[in-house]
């Protein structure tokens, strides 16, 4: 699930925010500056000399959202970060 849940525009900067489901079953916020969406249009109409459509949109959000959820499968770590509150991590 990926759903377009607010637009944010701070200091001339537009922001998409979603929500989208992860493979472990949460759901998560995740903001994707419209710059970077923008990209990767001129890209679509240098390489295929046409304007971007919304089926397009819709590809480049998906594809930015699975980077995303490739990238926290890969960094998961084994431990619970939780138990180390508190805790001098440079005593031995």
């Amino acid at each position: 699930m990926i759903k377009l849940v607010k637009i944010e525009t701070v200091m001339g900067q537009l922001t998409l925010v979603f929500e989208a489901s992860f493979p472990d079953g949460s759901t998560k916020t995740v903001a994707i500056n419209f710059s970077e969406i923008q990209d990767v249009f001129r890209e679509i109409k240098k390489l295929l000399g046409r304007e971007p459509t919304l089926a397009d949109f819709k590809d480049v959000v998906k594809a930015y959202i699975n980077k995303v959820r490739e990238r926290q499968a890969e960094a998961k770590p084994s431990f619970s970060v939780e138990n180390l509150l508190g805790v001098d991590l440079e005593e031995g």
